[in-house]
């Protein structure tokens, strides 16, 4: 089991993140990060989740300097359309039947940065 030097900090309250820390074996804390989670006008999927990631680990690494933070972000994706977070279970009820028999996609992607030592990857 490895355990960081340095505090880590889980920029995101999902769970399946949560418990992929755990998995690793990593000790964490949790902060959200508030951030605008709109999609910008004719942003590719791609480029979507990869700003958000970037942007929600840069909002709790600004409040943290001397830590590392982790952030990601994850889009399912319909014909290049973005489906959101389901408001509810009706919701995403809709959105399964929605989904159910076609091809789409799930995009996710990672962010990892100190802003002290001014790594961002």
């Amino acid at each position: 089991m490895y355990h960081s030097v340095k505090p880590l900090i889980l920029a995101s309250t999902s769970p399946r993140r949560q418990d992929f820390l755990r998995w690793m074996g990593l000790q964490y804390s949790v902060e959200a990060a508030d951030i605008d989670e709109s999609r910008k006008p004719e942003e590719a999927p791609e480029i979507f989740v990869q700003r958000l990631a970037k942007e929600k680990g840069a909002v709790i690494a600004e409040k943290f300097p001397a830590h590392w933070v982790v952030s990601g972000d994850t889009a399912v994706c319909l014909d290049s359309q973005v489906l959101g977070k389901p408001q509810d279970g009706e919701d995403a009820v809709q959105m399964l039947m929605q989904l159910s028999g076609r091809t789409h996609s799930v995009l996710s992607a990672y962010s990892v940065m100190h802003q002290q030592k001014g790594i961002v990857e």
